[in-house]
């Protein structure tokens, strides 16, 4: 039996083959939603990628990426989000409503893809997202294949649960704000104290250049009536009485002193050291209780007086060490105090 001269078994054929060609075609279409669950609030990002793998009989036209209007069911009514093709430029119609981003490349060979991106997790919605490829067949003939992935959402228990998270979040973010206030009140108070102090140091002390790591402070006036009150008022610059370790460090702080002291007083400066039992005792730390490793008195020093039990530099010895009595006052000899402090690197 023949139509129209064409037998039926190759109408039959051709049919076939169509039929087969286009069950091919779908399987090269892919598309894939990450992640597949949402948790609404909480995610904060979507991919929706439709790739379409070219096969040697098919040509591509168009890819197109589509939503079921209703995202909390899989409908037939879908609200196109974006749609690129051979011969115009991409529709993007609900970019700006979706707030998405998208991506895409039509290849004449090989893959071709249309990716969107939602980077705000209010914008992400769940439902069924189905990509469309437009294909011509190895006949010319357009036909359509298209592929669905499904972004569920969660539970009504697990949203709740979610909810409960984001609510947390805004207390946290009222709680931050106001460490911030406390902690910006907390900086200006301190900025303020210290401000305070470096201008009370200022009036208290003289400061010498670096050496070795610290800096030597002379105090400008002879407030200072006994050792111990002088630790204290070095302490609260967070400093100490200067103990000397070596030459070097006495050939400094003579220069510095000698350079920052009135010529018409004999001053002492009361340095780091106390003798511990009188006449015969031993000179030691006011720290560490530990005899002093370095030691150059001037002649005729240590003076045999029991009562003279504070160490210090005296300008008329040249500023050699001298034993002195911290509790008396000369009048034509006045006292100031040397503290030390470590710079911060």
């Amino acid at each position: 039996m023949k139509l129209n001269s064409v037998p039926v078994s190759s109408i039959l054929i051709v049919c076939y083959s169509l039929m087969l060609s286009h069950s091919v075609l779908a399987q090269n279409l892919l598309v894939t939603a990450e992640p597949r669950s949402i948790l609404k609030g909480l995610t904060e990002s979507l991919f929706i990628n439709c790739t379409f793998n070219k096969s040697d009989d098919s040509s591509l036209v168009s890819l197109k990426v589509s939503r079921a209007q209703n995202s909390e069911t899989i409908g037939q009514g879908y609200e196109e989000l974006a749609s690129v093709n051979s011969f115009s430029a991409p529709s993007l119609g609900n970019q700006n409503h979706e707030n998405f981003t998208a991506a895409w490349s039509l290849a004449a060979t090989g893959s071709s893809f249309l990716t969107l991106t939602w980077n705000r997790s209010l914008d992400i919605k769940q439902g069924a997202y189905k990509c469309d490829a437009e294909v011509l067949n190895i006949t010319g003939q357009p036909f359509v294949v298209s592929n669905t992935a499904f972004v569920s959402g969660v539970s009504q228990e697990s949203q709740m649960l979610v909810d409960e998270i984001l609510k947390l979040r805004e207390e946290n973010k009222f709680r931050d704000a106001e460490f911030q206030s406390y902690k910006e009140l907390v900086s200006s108070f301190i900025a303020s104290w210290n401000r305070k102090m470096n201008q009370i140091q200022s009036s208290i002390f003289i400061e010498s250049l670096e050496f070795n790591g610290s800096i030597y402070q002379l105090s400008r006036a002879n407030v200072f009536d006994n050792t111990g009150i002088a630790k204290a008022v070095c302490e609260i610059f967070e400093s100490r009485l200067t103990e000397i370790e070596s030459s070097e460090e006495l050939e400094f702080v003579q220069g510095f002193v000698k350079n920052n002291t009135d010529m018409f007083y004999s001053y002492y400066i009361v340095i780091g050291g106390i003798n511990e039992g009188g006449v015969n005792g031993t000179w030691v730390s006011p720290y560490s209780n530990s005899p002093l490793g370095y030691l150059k008195w001037a002649a005729g020093y240590p003076a045999k007086n029991t009562y003279d039990t504070c160490l210090a530099l005296w300008a008329a010895v040249g500023w050699d060490m001298v034993n002195v009595n911290c509790f008396t006052e000369p009048v034509d000899a006045p006292k100031k105090i040397l503290c030390k402090h470590p710079v911060q690197k």
